[in-house]
């Protein structure tokens, strides 16, 4: 262990912040027991000023490891009037015990890498208070003063900093060195994952981890269902894809059962199952100031009528920004053929975008009309397609921002919330509205096929380029520039104390936080066109199983290279719950979608039941199903996937066992201090160790 700490966190201050003020703020921090050290400004950049690097001695970290009940894992079995969670994993047994309650006959462990900057986090957050520091022009009651200088934006950022540990862990992935954890996706991968960044980003990659895993049984099946096709046999009328449609629509269903089952197990084993979250306080909230029914202390208050008048605003904005994406939709199906003016179903033909489309023109689908690119010119509008989708989505992200901001939410957690609710239906609704038209307006299994898996191979490429390889470009490019700035500060300055070179602390300092929003949210597009349109695409599954192999370590290169190490909350210990009733919302969604794809849109259904065929489509020579079949096929679906869910236990066995142990043995203890404060002998206390089990 090297005698001097390294540095944790970083604080960027604005450009032209008083030298007085940065010092009154490092005398608050130093008074919380953490080291600070001060860096000068040497950035290009206009609006950045110095920044300021905290870290912490071994000691404060194990004080404030008390105080936050961080757990270690004890190589035996401490005695019962220990409180301790206690289970197998393999061959070895597990007890963890909170660090408070070590003594010094049972030795610790170096802190992890996460550890570390939780710690120095929490000991910022939690006792550096806005209130204690003349750096700050109005300070709120018991308000952090990192919220408090970041309220009055003189703090540009606040963020955690990546060191050797993690830079190895990440180049031990990405070479695929031959080791246990060489790969992200294994148990031990996920493990070393979540000692080098924290629970809260290794959980991405538990939900990744599930959703690839449990997609193999589907994707084989879907991929065998597509390989023995016989070539007279479209999407349109093969039966087989209705018994697949109806597996995945009960897949579906328990999926994310299995998800919360798969976060839990890794919950416990890392020591966070029972933890609580910290209810982080917006910077940014706003309003009267009045005393505190609770704290008695001054607080600010914001009406409700208020924040539900800015709902309906967010609400009519939002359906403005749906109305220009359906019109962008409309004519880039245009000029995909899919509108030709031939029926009274092509209600959006634009004949000036349209006649590109025509037989011998450029675009004609067929690829007649392309003599120089042999035909790949077709595949332009699904280019342009993607590519629109993102920029809409860019521009939403930041309207969203803005409605968000200014529904003025207290908490982080409401906030997270407010943003996922909008950016989710409007991304949404921009990736799927094409798919449901083609599907349900012109009724054209084949070209939705062919629309689905176009759309699914050219998005899997864009999120590599434009989230880790294009990103990386750009802050290489970044750094040279800072780094010649530098240069050029030197040789005018002729002064030695600004560094030789570009500091690793400043690198960061170029780079954006680590959201993990953008990465759930194009997984549970993923899984939307794996399961809303099933019946058309069985193949979609193990494309997506290749495509998330890609993505999880695109994500990995993102952490480590591109972004800033994430902030790490010890106590996350599942995926943030809105997330987890979308994923249930789109799986009930799919139930309905495949039932009309198969017996509406396509003739699947009328083939596999003759007698639900309906009349009127019958004597037309067209597919459909009488509404009365259809119906009850659905709500059999329903009740069906329903008493899946509710028969798929959402924590493993094992956990369940650690966890009733672990009650047990506080009821034992309790009662053995009643007895005692009656004068009573405590009865011995013998209590067995949960059984053994997977995750």
């Amino acid at each position: 262990m090297s005698s001097e700490p390294v540095p944790e966190f970083a604080l960027l201050f604005k450009a032209g912040f008083s030298d007085a003020c940065i010092e009154a703020i490092a005398e608050a921090i130093r008074s919380a027991g953490l080291q600070v050290q001060q860096t000068q400004q040497i950035g290009a950049q206009e609006k950045e000023g110095p920044m300021m690097l905290l870290s912490a001695s071994e000691e404060r970290l194990q004080l404030e490891a008390k105080n936050q009940r961080l757990v270690v894992d004890l190589p035996s079995k401490p005695r019962d009037n220990f409180d301790f969670l206690a289970f197998r994993t393999g061959e070895r047994e597990v007890h963890l015990m909170e660090i408070g309650q070590l003594t010094p006959d049972i030795k610790g462990r170096e802190f992890r890498p996460w550890e570390r900057s939780f710690l120095v986090c929490r000991v910022v957050l939690d006792q550096v208070f806005a209130k204690d520091c003349n750096a700050v022009e109005e300070p709120r009651g018991t308000e952090s003063l990192v919220h408090s200088l970041m309220r009055e934006k003189t703090l540009l950022a606040f963020f955690p900093l990546h060191n050797k540990e993690t830079q190895t862990f990440t180049v031990q992935l990405l070479n695929f060195r031959d080791d246990k954890n060489s790969f992200l996706l294994s148990t031990d991968g996920l493990d070393a994952l979540a000692q080098a960044y924290g629970t809260e980003a290794a959980m991405y990659f538990v939900f990744i981890r599930a959703f690839t895993m449990w997609l193999i049984p589907p994707g084989l099946v879907g991929l065998f269902i597509w390989l023995c096709r016989p070539p007279n046999v479209t999407v349109d009328d093969d039966v087989k894809h209705v018994f697949f449609s109806m597996a995945m629509m009960l897949w579906a269903a328990v999926f994310p059962s299995l998800v919360l089952r798969a976060e839990r197990s890794c919950a416990c084993r890392w020591g966070t199952l029972e933890g609580e979250l910290h209810e982080e306080k917006n910077p940014e909230f706003r309003g009267e100031l009045r005393l505190s029914p609770i704290t008695g202390e001054q607080e600010p208050y914001y009406p409700t009528w208020k924040r539900q008048l800015s709902y309906c605003v967010s609400a009519v904005v939002t359906l403005v920004m749906l109305g220009i994406a359906s019109g962008v939709m409309i004519c880039l199906l245009n000029l995909q053929g899919y509108m030709t003016g031939e029926d009274s179903t092509d209600m959006f033909y634009i004949p000036l975008l349209a006649q590109w489309t025509e037989p011998g023109r450029i675009l004609d689908p067929t690829g007649n009309g392309d003599p120089f690119l042999f035909g790949f010119v077709t595949f332009l509008p699904v280019v342009l397609y993607v590519l629109v989708v993102r920029q809409l989505n860019a521009w939403y992200r930041g309207i969203a921002v803005v409605l968000t901001t200014w529904e003025n939410h207290e908490e982080e957690t409401t906030l997270e919330n407010a943003m996922i609710a909008k950016r989710f239906f409007f991304e949404a609704f921009d990736c799927y509205i094409a798919l449901f038209y083609v599907a349900f307006v012109l009724r054209d299994p084949v070209k939705l096929r062919e629309e689905l898996m176009q759309i699914f191979m050219a998005d899997t490429i864009r999120r590599v380029l434009t989230e880790s390889v294009i990103p990386w470009v750009f802050i290489r490019r970044a750094e040279s520039s800072e780094s010649k700035h530098l240069a050029a500060r030197k040789m005018d300055d002729n002064t030695s104390e600004l560094p030789a070179e570009l500091t690793a602390w400043r690198k960061e300092a170029l780079r954006d936080d680590y959201v993990p929003f953008d990465d759930y949210l194009e997984m549970v597009i993923e899984f939307g066109y794996v399961t809303l349109f099933a019946s058309m695409f069985p193949a979609g599954a193990c494309v997506a199983i290749v495509a998330n192999v890609i993505e999880c370590y695109s994500d990995l290169f993102k952490l480590e290279m591109v972004s800033r190490r994430p902030k790490v909350d010890r106590r996350a210990n599942s995926m943030t719950q809105t997330w987890f009733r979308v994923l249930q919302g789109m799986a009930w969604l799919s139930i309905a979608t495949n039932v009309l794809l198969m017996g509406v849109s396509s003739g699947q259904l009328a083939l596999l039941v003759p007698a639900a065929h309906h009349p009127e489509a019958s004597d037309a020579g067209q597919p459909g199903c009488a509404m009365w079949f259809l119906v009850a096929l659905e709500h059999a679906a329903c009740l069906l996937a329903l008493l899946i869910t509710l028969a798929v236990p959402t924590s493993p066995l094992w956990v369940q066992n650690a966890l009733l142990s672990r009650r047990h043995r506080r009821k034992l203890q309790r009662r053995r201090v009643a007895m005692q404060l009656s004068g009573r002998a405590p009865a011995p206390c013998v209590v067995a160790v949960g059984s053994s089990g997977g995750s």
